[in-house]
């Protein structure tokens, strides 16, 4: 009966756009009409407006948007049912400030050139890229004050009496153990921290956790072992493929495994020499699965202070490809979820150890060049892997256990970004040295969580400088 198809669904921060993706696919086997999203934009909801571009371009799909201004003639700036009398973030339909500005530059460059694809064809960035903050965004979250943090190890101590957030590193393996007990342990953690007055920065992964996920049992071994009648061997290997029977106990199993798959249930024949590989595939799969379900969780938990996905990438990896492989498909993950906290990976680099007589202020005077000359990396860290987390990331983190030079160094080339600083896991040499890097975190507004115990009246004093660029006549000569 319609000339063409209207649709209107904002719930785009399902895996593959589920449900939308269903009404255009349903659409779509009706006739060949055209199809019109008549609104579309609803950030808390359907992510950032590139997020459901993407979609449109690659399935067709002609749209509005709802709402341009901020403006009090509606609040659409607002969700459903709440009030532009409290603060609010992100906005929810508009694109532009009552000035103008736009909320997200990024969106009114895709708009601008939205078309639809090509087969094969993609125009629009990933979403690790398109869906992260903006550092404006990521100052809005900061702008608290500063994040005087420990870990989590200090905390049990009670060694946190002036401090206002903790560090708590999560373990894949207990959460492959028991799923139940340990999100009832992070729900305790965080009600811990909350009474105790502090926020919590959870550590999703390290390559421990990594090597954890490869080290599990492959689920198929399993299934070998409790259905050995519903399968075939394979000559040269010990992985096997269902037969098509009708015993199809494993593989509804497969099918039915939440962190698996349907797709794995199709073809297991694999061979001893491609079996490190198909639990590398798994273990990639699993660790998305364990994020995912973390993160969906408390993606919008206030006493969340922001997820440090990755903790030192390529510390005791393989290879700086691989690394490079966890970077990006998390980043991509994290980003479809869309939590309302911040979310970083802390890359492994530091900086080598100065010499006495090393002048390291003068050698970054304007028209020196060699910041990152400086920086030194271990494992499978680089500096090209550094800068793909550091343009990734919504603040950009660093570990330090240098000296407060060193650290200051490593502070010059983060600050570069133009996003809030955080020092995720700080560790001083000595008193001396933590007094005077903490002089320099008060400067240069970095946030941090140290896994020493600190003066407490040190702590209780540290505060944020205002930054202050000296201007004189000399100052002015080229």
């Amino acid at each position: 009966m319609m000339d063409i198809h209207n649709i209107h669904n904002y719930r785009f921060l399902q895996p593959e756009h589920t449900p939308p993706i269903e009404i255009i696919n349903r659409i779509k086997r009706m006739d060949g009409r055209p199809i019109v999203s008549s609104e579309v934009l609803a950030r808390p909801v359907s992510g950032g407006l590139t997020r459901t571009l993407k979609l449109f371009a690659r399935e067709h799909v002609n749209f509005y948007l709802w709402g341009m201004f901020v403006t009090d003639s509606r609040n659409w700036s607002v969700q459903w049912g709440r009030t532009t009398y409290d603060p609010y973030e992100p906005i929810f339909h508009d694109l532009l400030y009552s000035d103008g500005t736009p909320y997200d530059y990024r969106e009114i460059e895709n708009l601008r050139k939205f078309r639809f694809e090509g087969e094969g064809e993609q125009i629009y960035a990933p979403l690790s890229q398109s869906e992260r903050w903006t550092a404006e965004r990521a100052w809005k979250w900061v702008a608290g004050g500063p994040i005087k943090g420990v870990t989590d190890t200090l905390f049990k101590q009670e060694a946190s009496e002036a401090g206002n957030s903790v560090r708590l590193k999560l373990n894949y393996a207990d959460f492959v153990a028991d799923e139940k007990a340990f999100m009832n342990n992070f729900e305790h953690q965080l009600e811990e921290a909350e009474r105790g007055g502090m926020t919590v920065m959870p550590v999703l992964l390290s390559d421990q956790d990594i090597h954890d996920a490869e080290g599990i049992e492959i689920p198929q071994v399993r299934f070998l072992r409790r259905y050995p009648n519903d399968f075939a061997e394979n000559g040269d290997g010990y992985l096997i493929t269902p037969f098509n029977n009708g015993k199809k106990r494993a593989s509804k199993q497969l099918d039915d495994n939440p962190y698996w798959g349907s797709d794995f249930a199709e073809s297991l024949r694999i061979s001893k020499s491609d079996a490190a590989s198909f639990a590398w595939r798994t273990a990639t799969k699993n660790i998305l699965a364990y994020v995912n379900v973390v993160m969906r969780r408390f993606y919008a938990d206030s006493r969340i202070e922001g997820w440090d996905i990755y903790y030192h990438p390529g510390e005791n990896l393989s290879s700086e490809s691989e690394a490079s492989m966890w970077v990006s498909q998390l980043f991509d993950l994290v980003r479809f979820i869309s939590p309302t906290q911040p979310t970083f990976m802390t890359p492994l680099v530091s900086v080598g150890d100065f010499t006495p007589d090393l002048r390291y202020r003068d050698e970054l005077i304007h028209g020196r060049h060699g910041g990152w000359g400086r920086l030194r990396y271990s494992g499978c860290g680089s500096a090209s892997l550094t800068y793909k987390i550091w343009t990734l990331s919504d603040l950009t983190a660093f570990s330090s256990t240098m000296k407060a030079a060193e650290t200051g160094w490593l502070m010059s080339i983060g600050y570069h970004f133009g996003r809030p600083l955080l020092c995720s896991y700080w560790t001083a040499p000595d008193a001396d040295e933590a007094l005077a890097t903490l002089e320099l975190f008060s400067r240069s507004h970095v946030f941090w969580y140290s896994g020493k115990s600190l003066p407490e009246d040190a702590v209780g004093r540290f505060k944020f400088r205002h930054i202050n660029t000296d201007r004189d006549s000399a100052d002015l000569v080229p």
